[in-house]
């Protein structure tokens, strides 16, 4: 009889202890859901450039700059997507002056470059990074 009593005793303390856990959860919830989140600056349009084959690396056409319709004012980043190949991210000025050194990227991934906020006006430019083979790239630059 005693042990009944303490089983009922530790079973009651076990239900008041998950049933405060629960609340707790249930506030952190509620105060979580009632806030509302920042927005995440980011850019809103995009175009793609240079969609094709490029040749290996420092031959031929291995470079690829967007033309002066994307290119301009207020760019945020360019990117490439590598198909078959690794490839390389820059920007350029007006006149297709790198600002900034190649990043390079593997095969089969997208990378991305922040372009510099200080007013200028820039065009975003890929490469092939294999020496020997031609490979399919895509550029594409944010503002």
């Amino acid at each position: 009889m005693i042990t009944d009593g303490i089983m009922l005793g530790r079973i009651r303390q076990s239900f008041l202890a998950a049933l405060a856990v629960l609340l707790m959860a249930s506030a952190i919830f509620g105060i979580a859901a009632s806030t509302s989140a920042t927005k995440a600056e980011a850019s809103e349009y995009a175009s793609n450039f240079c969609g094709g084959w490029l040749d290996p690396a420092w031959t031929g056409t291995y470079r690829c700059d967007s033309p002066d319709n994307v290119s301009g004012y207020g760019r945020d980043l360019v990117s490439i997507t590598t198909v078959e190949r690794a490839g390389c991210v820059d920007y350029a000025d007006v006149w297709h002056n790198l600002i900034n050194s190649w990043t390079c990227f593997p095969s089969h991934t997208q990378g991305y470059m922040s372009i510099r906020q200080d007013g200028g006006w820039y065009r975003g430019v890929i490469r092939n990074n294999n020496l020997t083979y031609r490979a399919q790239f895509v550029g594409a630059i944010w503002w």
